[in-house]
């Protein structure tokens, strides 16, 4: 195993072992070169098979079920943005919190998905200080932009996030496509 994960990782004793060094936690914070990181904050194959809420989708989930989400997808972003490579000159990420799993991989979460801002830098306030909805970058085009940059820009330069949290069983990125956590494959799930 050793020989099959970032060598840094496996040099650094806080890593804890070779192991350790082959999951996204432990190896990202190595990575040197850019990287564009695509993922749901709500990723449904996480939701079905480790964290598994009891609900299939925010339509069936009660109040605490979403509170329990909603943390779920506070402690992804403070994980993640927890080490120097979220910042780092040339990086970016694409940070959403549709239930989806490689939405990234299907034409309609990549082609559809889309977070406030034309950048994340001049996304437009609006007057309650939220930010404008119809200002919107899609996933394709933040992946596109930052391919076809010079690598030099700041890490917030090509960082979208999403703002908004799960406010009931609605979908509060109305550009998530209609997908529940059985529709990926996550394991049983109870309904309650």
């Amino acid at each position: 195993m050793s020989s099959g994960v970032n060598q840094a990782c496996v040099k650094d004793t806080t890593a804890a072992g070779a192991a350790n060094c082959s999951t996204p936690q432990q190896n990202y914070k190595y990575i040197e070169s850019h990287i564009f990181v695509l993922n749901s904050m709500l990723d449904a194959w996480q939701m079905g098979s480790i964290f598994q809420p009891g609900c299939s989708s925010p339509t069936k989930c009660n109040a605490t079920q979403i509170t329990e989400l909603d943390s779920y997808q506070h402690d992804f972003f403070t994980a993640i943005s927890g080490f120097g490579t979220y910042r780092k000159a040339g990086n970016g990420a694409f940070l959403y919190n549709c239930i989806l799993h490689c939405g990234e991989q299907d034409t309609d979460g990549f082609n559809q998905i889309a977070l406030p801002g034309s950048t994340p830098a001049t996304a437009t306030a609006t007057a309650t200080g939220g930010v404008d909805r119809q200002s919107r970058t899609v996933m394709q085009e933040a992946l596109s932009t930052w391919w076809e940059s010079d690598g030099g820009d700041s890490a917030a330069a090509h960082t979208y996030v999403e703002g908004c949290s799960l406010d009931g069983p609605e979908a509060c990125n109305p550009t998530c496509p209609g997908v529940t956590l059985t529709d990926w494959g996550a394991g049983a799930l109870s309904e309650q």
